[in-house]
């Protein structure tokens, strides 16, 4: 499997805390501030700490830092596997509202430690292709150079291509190569944050960036 081919990960406490917003409640005034709900790729949260609201496109202003409050004062820890899905948390980014400030919260967008996620259509990456058995079909293929499949990636699919940068043709499945993904769009992502690579609606690889490339 993917995690078996790495180091363990650090201690969740100790990993940047990354949250893609899947939904924005719409009544601000009674929460004193904007209520997201999401799933956490990675890291802890809790209640008074500030974090940075980070927009998926490249501008002047993709950051703004905001003090959150977690739901019901409680801690909000990430899967350590890849493969596993993080329950939904909702967290309420404080003294902000939609439209003042210039401060359009909208789901897409990502809630992460201040400085740990940076927005880029360039990422380099350690990768692993599934197997037939660990993919759950029987046409499991080679990853090829310059590739077109989907990443899915800080909880939403962004399309690219996927160059190999160790040399080889292709990765097999069951093994482990090095690539270079260029994204169709700039997406909010943190060196360590890792994905899922799909192809046809279905999961062929997973991955893991090492580098941000500016």
């Amino acid at each position: 499997t993917f995690d078996a081919q790495f180091s363990p990960p650090p201690h969740v406490e100790e990993e940047p805390f990354i949250m893609s917003i899947e939904e924005v409640a719409d009544d601000d005034d009674t929460w004193g501030g904007v209520l997201v709900t999401g799933r956490a790729e990675s890291g802890v949260v809790r209640g008074g700490r500030v974090l940075e609201l980070v927009r998926r496109r490249r501008e002047r202003d993709a950051k703004r830092r905001v003090r959150v409050d977690v739901d019901r004062l409680r801690c909000c820890v990430a899967p350590r596997r890849a493969d596993t899905t993080a329950p939904l948390t909702r967290v309420l980014l404080k003294g902000i509202r939609k439209g003042i400030n210039a401060v359009n919260v909208k789901k897409g967008m990502v809630v992460a430690t201040p400085d740990s996620v940076w927005t880029t259509n360039k990422v380099r990456a350690v990768v692993y292709v599934l197997t037939d058995d660990e993919s759950g079909s029987r046409r499991s293929t080679p990853l090829r150079d310059a590739t077109g499949l989907t990443l899915h990636v800080a909880g939403t699919d962004v399309t690219g291509e996927i160059f190999l940068t160790d040399g080889r043709e292709s990765i097999a499945p069951g093994d482990v190569g090095f690539v270079e993904a260029s994204l169709s769009e700039f997406t909010a992502v943190a060196a360590g944050l890792r994905f899922a690579i799909r192809e046809g609606g279905r999961t062929v690889g997973a991955g893991q960036v090492t580098e941000i490339v500016t």
